[in-house]
């Protein structure tokens, strides 16, 4: 670690250049979170460009270094962007969210204490790859990019470890029925379906049993678990070529996907007992505006085991991906961002606060 010490010829010289930092760093989230929908988006790539570049040149002429080198090597990595060189990807944008976080954190040390502690291998080991994949053949980028990534978010990089069936049951104090049992073996073979798949039904009960435990427990969790476990059932029912599949899907696969609720909802009907886990597997891509489907439910109408079901299932298709073409891991501030962005629209505004206390504390 290495500390950077910054002697103010002005009082408010730090602050003003905060102030300056959040703004454009704020902007320059907005911009990610739009070119997701328009990776093309000339006007989105220069306005992105043009944040970085504001930034990075408020800390040359400062003399925050350690903050300049850094911002000067993604600069590079934009700019190849907004000429077209280089496809705007989301692996770029994530890089750039990374980045900045752990800009803010200086930046906020700086503004209050004249001085911040920093990764000073963390970030010469990050220009040093940036600077890698700039120079690179464009063949080989996509990999210099990844390890970027991996170097700010190590976790994207660690293999899960998975538990056993009775280990989850007496974590969520859940009676080890025949039943149960049975969806929970029928679960577990699911996940040899891909690579990426392991370790998905345990993140998913992890987050949806303190969900729903932070709101009252709405939902009986053995009814949350047998929903989780037939819903992955029929998700493993779609083609091969689907779920294993490169290329980004077509309108026809994703429909496929989204068709996963019947064949999930047709297994919940065989058990007599789980009518609420069939419920919320029906309802679990309805959205909060009523914009979702089947039915098109909105608000309270909603089953609230749905609406936790929802959210969960949306932050672990951000940082997990569904299918080989969306199976890169992703940074947990990019789920945050992307829940707090449809919160009131696909989401409960209510359980989507609910979420963001209980990711700080799982």
């Amino acid at each position: 670690m290495a500390v950077f010490t910054y002697d103010a010829e002005e009082d408010n010289e730090i602050h003003d250049f905060a102030n300056d930092f959040f703004d454009n760093s704020g902007a320059a989230e907005t911009y990610i979170l739009q070119l997701e929908s328009a990776p093309t988006d000339r006007e989105l790539t220069n306005a992105l460009f043009r944040a970085v570049h504001s930034i990075k040149g408020n800390c040359g002429l400062l003399g925050i270094h350690p903050l300049a080198n850094l911002l000067q090597e993604l600069e590079s990595i934009l700019d190849l962007v907004r000429t077209g060189v280089m496809a705007f990807q989301t692996l770029i944008g994530d890089i750039t969210l990374l980045i900045f976080d752990r800009c803010n954190a200086f930046v906020i040390s700086l503004d209050r204490h004249l001085e911040a502690v920093y990764d000073d291998y963390l970030f010469k080991a990050v220009s040093q790859q940036l600077g890698q994949a700039v120079n690179a053949a464009p063949e080989q980028r996509n990999d210099l990019l990844i390890k970027v990534l991996s170097l700010l978010d190590p976790d994207i990089s660690q293999l899960p470890q998975a538990s056993n069936n009775d280990e989850l049951l007496n974590r969520f104090q859940i009676q080890a029925s025949a039943d149960v049992l049975f969806v929970m073996q029928l679960a577990e073979q699911t996940q040899s379906r891909a690579v990426f798949w392991q370790g998905r039904i345990e993140r998913i009960l992890n987050l949806l049993m303190a969900l729903n435990e932070y709101a009252g427990q709405p939902a009986p969790p053995e009814q949350l678990l047998v929903a989780v476990c037939l819903h992955d059932i029929g998700m493993a029912m779609l083609p091969a070529e689907v779920i294993l599949k490169e290329q980004p899907l077509t309108r026809e696969e994703k429909q496929s996907i989204q068709n996963h609720v019947w064949v999930a909802s047709g297994l919940a009907s065989s058990f007599p007992n789980w009518h609420m886990a069939k419920m919320i597997i029906d309802q679990h891509q309805e959205n909060y505006d009523g914009s979702g489907y089947p039915i098109g439910l909105r608000g309270k109408a909603i089953c609230t085991g749905a609406q936790l079901l929802a959210i969960v299932h949306a932050f672990e298709a951000i940082t997990h991906g569904y299918s080989k073409s969306q199976s890169r891991k992703r940074p947990l501030m990019r789920a945050i961002m992307e829940l707090n962005r449809f919160s009131g629209i696909q989401f409960n505004p209510k359980w989507v606060q609910a979420f963001m206390e209980v990711t700080r504390v799982t």
